[in-house]
């Protein structure tokens, strides 16, 4: 949480099982600080779990194991709308973020 007080992010994800960490706890301090997106990594399969997630805060949230396509999209798509459909904001350039 020190970190993301002290730097400023573009997107956030935490894992549900994090080592030493409840990631839905992690996800509600982070609400409690910032609006970034929060794409939610679990590798628990049931609906509810994502349910609890998204209520929490998420903005989005992927399954494990996940294709990297799936998770690269789900960043960009995450980020766009975070920055208000600006890609020209990001600190990369945007032909880059597409050839993923």
């Amino acid at each position: 949480m020190e970190k993301l007080k002290e730097n400023e992010y573009q997107l956030v994800i935490p894992d549900v099982m994090m080592p030493g960490f409840d990631g839905l706890e992690t996800l509600v301090q982070i609400r409690k600080e910032s609006s970034v997106p929060v794409l939610m990594f679990t590798a628990k399969k049931g609906n509810i779990s994502k349910a609890r997630g998204l209520r929490a805060g998420a903005d989005d949230y992927l399954t494990k194991p996940f294709v990297m396509e799936e998770l690269l999209a789900r960043i960009i798509s995450l980020i766009r709308r975070y920055t208000r459909f600006n890609l020209n904001m990001l600190p990369c350039r945007k032909e880059a973020l597409w050839q993923h």
